[in-house]
């Protein structure tokens, strides 16, 4: 015989309490009745789970437990395909025509001198093939996580706007003859930009001060740790790209709630990322 040990009308408190349990092996069930969801257990495990329940109610007292708000589905597929074709298409082009590097690096003196358009270029070139499977894995990964909290138009276009805008100000910082090449900007972007995103919605609810800050302090972990090292790293670039991202991200989600128009702005988002990156390109050359 089972006996009902939590009630509520949403099914999140009671997977939050069948956490509770399962943490101290009491076997339990969540099921669906009319108005709402019951977290039941055998009737020899009630008066033990009744008493753990208790003690994890009186632990947070003061952090009510709420969901976070219930986000779309997203096929986060298309728009990794999309970035991970575009840099493979340009790595092939470069070894194919060696001055589409002069044409697409970053330029500090260039951009100074307003040739903007290299610092959408410069995404899209890299160094070896390692310095390329870096970026694709990185890029792939942080902009699906972006993707999946804001929609694969806002993502990726957000991916593009803070490299190009941390790369913006990497020329601006650097002396006028430093060159880079690479994505690493934009992909520490979609990390800021993923990081706030993920804190502003933390921070309306009445959590504890770790899950509502631990996004912050994983993302600057991971800045750390993937962006501060190497040989030939760019530093300030991977600042500038992250700080242009964390500022994207806050504008998008500074209520709560991430802004994520549907699916045919999202398209159009995404279009636009991509004709942003050509009409890039064909300044370069045109210029050239």
């Amino acid at each position: 015989m089972n006996v009902e040990v939590f009630a509520s009308a949403r099914p999140g408190p009671c997977r939050e309490r069948g956490l509770v349990l399962k943490s101290v092996g009491i076997e339990h069930q969540m099921v669906q009745v009319r108005g709402g969801f019951l977290l039941v257990v055998a009737e020899h495990d009630a008066e033990r789970a009744l008493a753990e329940l208790v003690e994890y109610e009186q632990e947070n007292r003061g952090f009510g437990v709420e969901e976070a708000p219930d986000l779309p589905r997203t096929d986060v597929a298309p728009g990794v395909a999309a970035y991970c074709a575009v840099l493979v298409l340009a790595q092939a082009a470069n070894a194919a025509w060696p001055a589409a590097l002069g044409l697409g690096r970053g330029d500090a003196e260039a951009v100074r001198g307003g040739a903007l358009w290299r610092c959408a270029t410069a995404l899209t070139l890299h160094a070896d093939l390692g310095h390329l499977i870096g970026n694709l894995f990185f890029g792939g990964l942080f902009g699906a996580l972006l993707a999946h909290v804001a929609g694969n138009g806002v993502a990726w276009l957000t991916v593009l706007t803070a490299g190009f805008l941390g790369n913006v100000a990497n020329a601006w910082v650097h002396g006028p003859e430093h060159t880079w090449i690479g994505a690493s900007t934009a992909v520490f972007g979609a990390l800021g930009a993923l990081v706030t995103l993920q804190w502003t919605q933390k921070r309306f609810l009445r959590l504890k001060p770790a899950y509502r800050w631990g996004p912050i302090l994983a993302g600057f972990t991971l800045l750390g740790y993937l962006g501060m090292s190497g040989e030939r790293t760019d530093v300030l670039a991977h600042l500038t790209g992250f700080a242009c991202g964390a500022a994207l991200g806050f504008a998008y989600g500074g209520r709560g709630r991430p802004f994520r128009p549907g699916r045919a702005t999202q398209l159009r988002m995404g279009v636009a990322a991509a004709a942003l990156i050509a009409l890039s390109w064909i300044l370069a050359v045109a210029r050239a």
